[in-house]
This record gives C-alpha cells, structure tokens and sequence, in this order.
C-alpha cells in the first residue's frame, strides 16, 4: 500500500515540476543567453583590445624606423596618434615625438609641448620629461626659472637628480654666480647616484670656475677703501 502512494507522490511531484517549468522555464533560457552574451561581448572586448595594442606597437615601430630614415613628417605622424590615443605607449612615444620635431626642424617648442603632455604624470618617463623640457629652456630661462621647472627633481637622488642640479650648476656659472655653481659642482662629485660622467665633468668645471672669496661681516667693503685712497 506504501509503494501505492509513493508512487502517487512522485507523480504529482512530476506534474509540479512540469506546470512550473512551462510557466517559468522561459526566464531560466534567458538567463542562459544573456550568460552566453556576456562572455561573447567580454571575448570580443579583449580580442579588440590586443588587436589595439598590437596596432599601437605595429605604429611604434614604424614611427621608430621612419625617424631613423629621416622621414620626420611621417614619424611625427604616427607619434602624434600614439600620444593622443593615450595606450601604455603614450609616455614613451612623447619622447620619440620630441626627438623628432628637434631633428626634423629645430622646433624646440614643439618638443616642449610634446614632453609637457607626460611631464604631469608620476612616473619615470615623466620625470625625464621635466628634465628635458628644462634642457630645452635652459638659453632663454633664468636661474630661478630653471629652479621653478625641475622642481623636487632637484631633491631627488641618482642619475636624474644629479643632471639636474647639474644643469643649475651650469646656469649659476653662466650667470656669473661662482659661489654657487662651485658649491653644486663640488657637491655633484659626491652626490649618491651620480652618473661618472656627471662627477668627471664636475671635477672640470671646478677647476676652472674662479674662487669667490667669502665675505663676513668684519670685511670691509672694497667701493669705500677705493674711495678713501683716492681721497
């Protein structure tokens, strides 16, 4: 008599099963497509994307080769799209475009806009880029100007921080400060980090940039004493 009901159970339990799924089976097929539809678009969204990247190096190396040839304009092209479309590549095609407005022209503006689209960022490249621009401004700008544009730069140590106050070194005694392109030369000589062409050229500028006695407080000046003896 159990096995009776049982089988009574199973059965209305299958026609449960049955009334439901052709009531609600439909969203359950929807799932599974929109399941379905989403890896394809996810699958399709990173097969586009490695193709973009692959493109991006494609046009990289093709820029690269075009300025070794001396075809500025189409590597100027190309290194153009690159830092515009603003992909990993960027940073280093603001570099190459650059190098390549210098070359193909002189345009040592258009070099500066080029490295100032990076010189934001806080990165490596970006610190290269502040360095650069600064060579760049290096004839036109003064001493506190060439301060003002490399900034913390100045403070940093190794090979970039070192070309930096390299350069302020080189300024100061342009401008005729002794005293000062001394003192960053001779600390240029022990500076952690610094490149040896950094320190040898150092040692160089220190033996020629004149010594600039230090005036105290008891030294008399040198415009009354004249005054006095011609008196």
């Amino acid at each position: 008599m159990s096995d009776v009901f049982e089988e009574v159970e199973e059965s209305l339990r299958q026609d449960k099963a049955t009334l439901l799924w052709e009531k609600y089976g439909w969203i359950l097929y929807a799932i599974g497509a929109l399941i379905i539809a989403f890896v394809a678009v996810r699958e399709y969204m990173s097969y586009q994307a490695k193709q973009a990247q692959v493109a991006q190096v494609e046009m990289f190396e093709s820029a690269r080769t075009a300025l070794a040839d001396g075809a500025y304009s189409d590597a100027e092209k190309q290194f153009s799209e690159i830092v515009s479309g603003g992909s990993d590549l960027a940073p280093l095609a603001s570099h190459y475009l650059a190098q390549t407005r210098l070359e193909g022209g002189g345009d040592k503006a258009g070099a500066a806009a080029a490295l100032a689209t990076n010189a934001s960022n806080d990165d490596p490249f970006a610190q290269i880029a502040v360095l650069k621009s600064a060579y760049l401004a290096a004839d036109t700008s003064t001493l506190a100007e060439l301060e003002g544009r490399l900034g913390p730069l100045l403070e940093a140590e190794g090979a970039l921080g070192a070309l930096a106050l390299e350069l302020i070194a080189a300024k100061a005694f342009e401008e005729g400060d002794y005293a000062r392109a001394r003192k960053e030369f001779a600390f240029l000589q022990i500076a952690p980090g610094a490149p040896s062409g950094v320190i040898s050229r150092a040692g160089a500028a220190l033996a020629v940039i004149p010594v600039v006695p230090e005036q105290t407080e008891d030294t008399p000046e040198t415009a009354p004493l004249d005054e006095e003896a011609g008196q």
